[in-house]
């Protein structure tokens, strides 16, 4: 086996794992926007591929004002 294989599939896996965790986050928590105050959701992909924080802050887009910026999550009601 070519080891330079090795490397891309743990970052496969590693970006799966992502992903089944950011499922579990986006079907508890909203996000809410720090500009319009709107709450809105993130897809699983999405919610795994934005930049994010310490304590579940993630720099997105709202959908609503269109501005990017930090936002938190909020749990859905």
């Amino acid at each position: 086996m070519d080891t330079a294989i090795i490397p891309v599939v743990v970052i496969g896996v590693g970006f799966v794992a992502q992903f089944i965790f950011q499922q579990g986050i986006t079907s508890r928590y909203d996000y809410q926007c720090d500009n319009c105050g709107q709450k809105f959701s993130l897809t699983p992909f999405a919610a795994s591929v934005t930049p994010h924080r310490f304590g579940g802050g993630k720099f997105a887009s709202c959908p609503y004002c269109g501005v990017r910026s930090w936002v938190l999550p909020v749990p859905k009601q």
